[in-house]
């Protein structure tokens, strides 16, 4: 990136550290240190000059490269993102998987998309296939049957 759009990018005033040596250690490493230190994402910088040859030469462009820090992620929201991406047939017991799809007539992708609630009650409700089993009856009764198999485990997984 050419330090004119770098310049624009950041918001620099024309004049505001025009030499790259100012721009370097008033711009870039304070903000890589601040990332460093708080953010899951920092960056690496190399300055590419005029002419690589001389120590003194012009710097011309920086290269940004984007790093992503690990330990720095906020461990339940990195949790959740990996969660998120794999499908909830591999996260709850094949049991509860089986009941949900052929007992009570629930489509992959509803299961899916209600995934947390049904990964939650799982983990609390001691016998969860057997409280599933429960709920059979009663859901054919209900308007929306799914809804109330979905709220009456986000319920009774909030009492344990």
């Amino acid at each position: 990136m050419n330090l004119d759009t770098f310049r624009e990018w950041m918001g620099i005033e024309d004049g505001l550290y025009s030499r790259s040596y100012d721009l370097r250690k008033r711009v870039l490493e304070p903000s890589k240190k601040e990332l460093d230190a708080n953010c899951p994402w920092s960056f690496d910088f190399t300055e590419i000059k005029e002419n690589p040859g001389n120590k003194r030469s012009k710097v011309i462009r920086y290269i940004i490269i984007p790093r992503h820090i690990i330990e720095n992620e906020n461990k339940t929201l990195y949790k959740q993102s990996l969660q998120s991406k794999i499908t909830a047939r591999l996260q709850l017991s094949p049991q509860a998987y089986e009941y949900l799809r052929y007992n009570l007539d629930f489509e992959v992708d509803e299961i899916n998309k209600n995934k947390k609630t049904f990964i939650e009650a799982e983990e609390k409700i001691p016998d969860f296939v057997g409280f599933l089993a429960s709920l059979a009856g009663p859901s054919k009764l209900a308007d929306k049957p799914k809804a109330y198999i979905v709220g009456a485990c986000r319920r009774k997984a909030k009492e344990y």
